[in-house]
């Protein structure tokens, strides 16, 4: 009986466990100089590849999501984000649009960054 129970608990907690996902490294602040850093990096990493929606947000706006970057010139993430859990994304040819807050929003769990594009 104990045996059985252990089994089930364990089955529960691994389903549910499973719709629990959350951010593990979400963005972080940086300051890229401009000339010098050509692309930028906003993390955004999930504990589990499940398959919740993921966005990655610039001052307010969705930029990508877990299908992929709006503006694949601009932007691009891993093709292997879905199996990974890493949609991590990276900035293009960098300039001062590019500063601001930048955002990994998953289930209901947001963590944002600042990041500045300095210089000339």
């Amino acid at each position: 009986m104990t045996l059985r129970w252990s089994c089930a608990t364990l089955l529960l907690t691994v389903i549910c466990g499973s719709a629990l996902s959350t951010i593990i490294t979400g963005p972080s602040d940086k300051v890229y100089e401009r000339g010098v850093d050509t692309t930028g990096l906003v993390e955004c990493v999930l504990s589990t590849s499940s398959s919740g929606q993921v966005f990655i947000i610039h001052d307010g706006r969705v930029i990508a999501s877990g299908t992929g970057p709006l503006d694949s010139a601009k932007h691009t993430i891993s093709d292997t984000a879905s199996q990974t859990g890493n949609y991590s994304l990276i900035i293009l040819n960098l300039s001062r649009e590019d500063s601001g807050t930048y955002g990994c929003q998953f289930g209901g769990n947001t963590q944002e960054a600042q990041i500045i594009v300095a210089g000339m």
